[in-house]
């Protein structure tokens, strides 16, 4: 993880380095062995953006 992303409560909180919108992704759990998915609308749109 970067130095502006964390954990809050069970979401990843990811703030990109190009000043993009931030991402939640979630739920943040089991050690990563589920998909994290769109906690937002705004994650929604630039994950839909890219192709992802």
């Amino acid at each position: 993880m970067g130095d502006g992303d964390r954990i809050a409560g069970r979401t990843l909180v990811i703030r990109p380095i190009s000043g993009d919108a931030t991402l939640r992704l979630g739920p943040a759990e089991d050690g990563g062995t589920h998909p994290l998915r769109p906690q937002d609308l705004g994650t929604r749109e630039v994950l839909e953006r890219y192709g992802c």
